[in-house]
């Protein structure tokens, strides 16, 4: 009884953690929204067609020249400035892999190449300097801000970059504004850029009704960090529900290119300058999670095919159309989500007994020690 009371309050506890990354992720790609519409709206504040994501910039801070792709990079100053913003959904609260998360951005602390190649407008392929916002969630600011005191205390060598006067941390949260109006408020909490208006509006506040945001999201699905299985299942549980109402029975077969091929359809890339934000690998996870669900549930899959017949490409939806929504269709993903979770585990465990049980038949008791016994006397 114990045991069982045990699963139960884990696998609460896992229902929770897996709500709140989908609830992280989700307001994370809400406020990447929300600061393009307010870039949009002002559109002096960056240069036209100065704003592009999903692309990549070359840091020369190794000595290998490596990759980097923060979530927005722009342009401002007709070409001469570059800003990047660099959204975090998770930051962890414990204290070692915050400093590691926080030390990672030194990879943006260097000159950065590839400018012209994003922005084919520009002259050069570098600008002369750059200035970077780590942008993250209210709950946990303080927490960052205390971290990179602590760093800086403690290391002033290693993270000059925290204290440069091109670095800075937002933050970003849900509320209500003077007029009862729901909105994304986004303000500095740490640090400032070069950008002096941009740095000037951000200390008092930049307020983005939700209403407004929410149109936007057309254009905008995915932030540069990987995203949580829950939240890439329920976009593709989004297009499967599509294309089943938009057909003419509750059973059929939809491939993950029909899928990929949809996502391109309903999110293109936000501008020229941007490269979709769908990534097929994720997509061909999630489908292949919802494969299982069809075996382990039986409520979405065609119970006239066979497992084995059942092609890991290919998905059957049962009266799909009848799949619960909104909050409840989170809470659905979710909770067969965890299914998987313990399936695998017990799996695992069941192949380490089983391979610890192997071992021991090649073993001989001698002398109460155990000794490997030699594989040619079998």
């Amino acid at each position: 009884m114990a045991e069982m009371e045990t699963g139960k309050i884990n696998d609460k506890t896992l229902f929770e953690e897996l709500q709140t990354n989908l609830k992280n992720y989700e307001d994370s790609v809400q406020v990447m929204q929300a600061l393009l519409i307010f870039f949009d709206q002002n559109n002096d504040i960056l240069d036209a067609n100065g704003t592009a994501l999903g692309r990549k910039l070359e840091t020369t801070v190794y000595s290998v020249n490596k990759e980097v792709k923060p979530d927005i990079i722009s342009t401002y100053d007709n070409g001469d400035k570059g800003l990047l913003t660099e959204i975090k959904w998770s930051i962890s609260e414990n204290f070692q892999y915050m400093t590691d998360e926080i030390s990672e951005l030194n990879k943006y602390s260097s000159p950065l190449i590839g400018w012209k190649k994003i922005f084919p407008h520009l002259i050069h392929d570098t600008v002369t300097f750059h200035d970077l916002i780590l942008l993250c969630h209210s709950d946990v600011c303080r927490k960052v801000k205390n971290c990179i005191g602590d760093l800086i205390k403690d290391d002033t060598k290693t993270y000059t970059f925290l204290k440069s006067k091109n670095f800075a941390v937002w933050s970003f949260t849900e509320q209500k504004d003077r007029k009862g109006i729901q909105v994304i408020r986004i303000r500095n909490e740490y640090g400032k850029i070069f950008h002096k208006r941009l740095h000037d509006i951000s200390k008092d506040k930049i307020d983005i009704p939700q209403f407004v945001a929410c149109p936007i999201r057309i254009k905008v699905i995915f932030t540069s960090d990987t995203p949580p299985d829950a939240y890439v299942i329920q976009e593709v549980m989004k297009i499967i529900y599509y294309i089943v109402c938009k057909s003419n029975t509750d059973e059929l077969k939809i491939s993950e290119e029909d899928i990929y091929n949809m996502f391109i359809y309903w999110y293109p890339p936000y501008n020229k300058n941007s490269t979709l934000s769908i990534n097929k690998v994720i997509i061909k996870d999630a489908c292949e999670k919802i494969v299982r669900f069809n075996y382990n549930l039986k409520k979405m899959g065609s119970e006239n095919v066979k497992n084995e017949e059942l092609d890991p490409k290919k998905i059957w939806y049962v009266a799909a159309k009848k799949l619960p929504k909104g909050k409840l269709l989170n809470e659905w993903i979710i909770k067969r989500l965890i299914k998987l979770q313990r399936e695998d585990e017990e799996r695992k465990r069941k192949q380490e007994e089983k391979r610890r049980k192997s071992e021991q038949m090649h073993r001989v008791n001698v002398n109460g020690k155990y000794k490997q016994k030699n594989i040619t006397e079998y």
